[in-house]
């Protein structure tokens, strides 16, 4: 009760602060004042009454960033590609209905629907029909996904598209299809994009910190939503229209004023073209914009995510006013900043929530989420209570310690992965986020094996010398764990028969005359060996 008398306390103190700047801090403080994640948020308005504020989780901690320190701001990026083809567009170089394919080398083989070719349009309102990301991605680091990622790649990545339906016809959001985009720019104007950018549009409008490449000049070090410190991403210039671009606040301020038409520049005029909806997208759309109505006015919001940033620019070109937020965390499974951006621009729109603390389980959910689950394509996943906690294994990975907090979320320690319980009349389910992602984890109905039966195969069985497979039990869940090797949870399949499905093993035991165990036989590869209990 403490925590939310607080948060209810400083969202009050929000809506009768004086200025602008109390406001918008007060309002920050509100949702992030002792959040669990240790978020530090850089925050900006734009109009007539400017105002700027830096909001650590930790109340006794500095900001950890200043007005120029440099932020990934993810897909907000996409929306700088888009002023470089209205520029374009406006000096009648280019038409929002050219082809893609007049962007990309001759031999770039774009897919198109029954004739009908992927264009610039379908590209920017995001609808080009092109998968999230290109099919020939083979990330060297999984933690820094597109640092590897070739120009052969990419352009061969189109060759391994189907579209499903015409182009402009289905909305998706396609990091591949602004890949594709930048590095069409970059080839048409015979230069490097992060240069290209830095001519058309850091450069006139004085956006000094921004730029594609690392220099090591003060760099928000990114943070996962545990808390726990995460590595860049950095993507290949040409490639970087799909959210490879750092901006500070102060960046980011001079870009919104000149979207909002506020501050003069060569690149002004694009940047308002960038505004205009497409005609008949659903959910509607501007270049690269979503279009929203708040209080009977056409908002223009975007927003970006990385492994350890969020994001987050509006333009509301009725009052001429504008929100930046730029997070040193990422939010892709809290929910993201679209709601805080939101209701800073209008106060008809609720302020998201309460600080994310950690808190103890409710009665009974400790037990109630024990269990075992399946994903969507067979994935399973084992959770069992520890002390007072919860810990979640997905298949041989290692077991993760999961927190709870008062969002009603478990959280894992280790891993950027949340857990939401959800209740049905089958008992407890949970839905799995991660990476931005969701999916379903449905329960996998208890078998007939008790606790009792599980517990006569618990053990060590010696195969040899130097291996030695050790048998033990989580409840009525049973595992195995080789020498040198990490624990794996096994399913029972027939009497005394277990496999380990993402090990590829199946483990029979065999017993004596009286039944008692004696042995268990490990099959994987098309061997059998054989290990005796000790």
């Amino acid at each position: 009760m403490k925590h939310h008398a607080l948060a209810l306390f400083l969202a009050a103190t929000a809506l009768t602060a004086s200025t602008p700047q109390q406001r918008l801090r007060s309002a920050l403080e509100a949702r992030f004042l002792g959040d669990r994640t240790g978020i530090t948020v850089a925050a900006a308005l734009v109009g007539d009454a400017p105002a700027e504020v830096f909001v650590s989780a930790d109340p006794g901690r500095a900001p950890r960033v200043d007005a120029h320190t440099a932020f990934e701001i993810g897909a907000v990026a996409g929306t700088m590609a888009s002023a470089l083809v209205a520029d374009r567009v406006l000096k009648g170089e280019a038409s929002l209905d050219d082809p893609l394919s007049t962007l990309l080398p001759a031999e770039a083989q774009v897919p198109a629907f029954e004739g009908k070719p992927i264009t610039l349009a379908h590209v920017l309102s995001q609808r080009s029909g092109l998968p999230s990301l290109p099919a020939r991605l083979r990330p060297e680091d999984a933690l820094n996904p597109f640092a590897s990622l070739t120009p052969a790649q990419l352009l061969g990545s189109l060759e391994d598209v189907r579209l499903e339906a015409a182009p402009g016809t289905r909305g998706r959001p396609s990091s591949f299809a602004m890949m594709l985009l930048s590095s069409g720019l970059a080839r048409r104007a015979g230069m490097d994009y992060e240069a290209l950018l830095a001519r058309e549009v850091f450069k006139p409008l004085g956006m000094e910190d921004a730029r594609i490449r690392r220099t090591g000049r003060n760099e928000a070090q990114g943070h996962a939503s545990n808390g726990r410190p995460a590595g860049p991403w950095d993507f290949p210039p040409e490639m970087a229209g799909a959210g490879g671009v750092r901006a500070s606040l102060a960046d980011m301020v001079r870009y919104v004023e000149a979207a909002l038409g506020r501050r003069a520049s060569s690149i002004t005029p694009a940047l308002e073209r960038t505004r205009v909806p497409f005609e008949g997208t659903l959910p509607p759309m501007a270049m690269n914009w979503m279009v929203v109505t708040v209080a009977g006015r056409k908002i223009l919001h975007a927003e970006g995510a990385t492994g350890g940033f969020a994001s987050f620019v509006a333009l509301d070109p009725e009052k001429r006013q504008g929100v930046v937020l730029l997070a040193d965390t990422s939010l892709s499974n809290l929910g993201g900043l679209v709601p805080m951006g939101l209701s800073l621009l209008d106060d008809s729109v609720p302020a998201p929530g309460f600080p994310r603390r950690p808190v103890p389980p409710g009665e009974g959910l400790l037990e109630g989420m024990t269990g075992r689950y399946a994903l969507p394509g067979g994935t399973r996943i084992a959770v069992w209570k520890k002390d007072a906690g919860l810990v979640a294994q997905i298949e041989d990975r290692p077991a993760l310690d999961l927190g709870f907090d008062s969002a009603g979320d478990f959280y894992a320690l280790d891993l950027d992965a949340v857990l939401r319980p959800v209740r049905g009349a089958g008992g407890y389910a949970f839905f799995l986020r991660q990476g931005g992602g969701q999916v379903q984890a449905e329960r996998i109905q208890p078998d007939r094996m008790d606790a009792a039966a599980l517990q006569k195969l618990v053990g060590r069985y010696r195969a040899s010398d130097d291996f030695t497979v050790k048998v033990f039990r989580r409840e009525t869940l049973l595992y195995v764990q080789g020498t040198d090797q990490p624990e794996v949870l096994v399913e029972p399949v027939d009497k005394d028969v277990f496999q380990a499905p993402g090990a590829g093993a199946e483990f029979t035991f065999t017993r004596d005359a009286a039944g008692k165990v004696v042995a268990v036989l490990i099959k994987r590869n098309g061997r059998t060996v054989k290990a005796e209990k000790r």
